[in-house]
């Protein structure tokens, strides 16, 4: 297994079940967590898990914000 920067949450030990259980995973990832841990989530990508982007922060609540606004935290996961 590559060497990335996984440290930080956990990510070598469920990396290595999913893989070891032929399972993929989808992930949900924050905007910040991509911004600190690139090539960590790159490497989940790489190895078939679907990332999927729910907002910029986890301090956001989404059901309080109007369609647009929910639309705009997402799309700047982006």
């Amino acid at each position: 297994m590559r060497q990335i920067e996984r440290e930080a949450f956990g990510l070598d030990r469920v990396t290595v079940d999913l893989e070891r259980g032929g399972a993929r995973a989808t992930v949900d990832v924050n905007g910040l967590a991509v911004q600190k841990w690139p090539a960590a989530v790159k490497a989940l990508h790489a190895a078939g898990n679907e990332i999927a982007g729910h907002g910029t922060t986890n301090d956001i609540a989404m059901t309080d914000l109007t369609r647009d606004q929910q639309r705009a935290e997402i799309r700047a996961v982006n």
